[in-house]
């Protein structure tokens, strides 16, 4: 009886250790899927702008499909990603 549950137990875990690879391995897939979205520093000046004119982040980021994270950025960076369109005009 002691052999037959330790068996059960072993096949449990064997069970749920492949269960487990196999939703990390899903992850990982999903993960290098997705290719990183490109904002250019005309799209990311034209949020800022947005979020100058409404001064809210959340609507800001709504509209223009950025992540909150995103736009603190730009708006840090705010006067260099003039500086960059500027140079980039010339």
């Amino acid at each position: 009886s002691d052999s037959s549950d330790i068996e059960q137990l072993d096949n449990s875990q064997q069970e749920s250790l492949s269960t487990s690879e196999s939703t990390n391995s899903n992850i990982q897939e999903k993960c290098f899927k997705r290719k990183q979205r490109q904002w250019n520093i005309k799209e990311k000046l034209d949020a800022v702008a947005l979020f100058d004119k409404n001064k809210s982040k959340r609507k800001t980021t709504a509209m223009n499909g950025c992540t909150s994270a995103q736009l603190r950025n730009w708006i840090k960076n705010k006067e260099i990603l003039i500086n960059m369109y500027k140079q980039k005009k010339i």
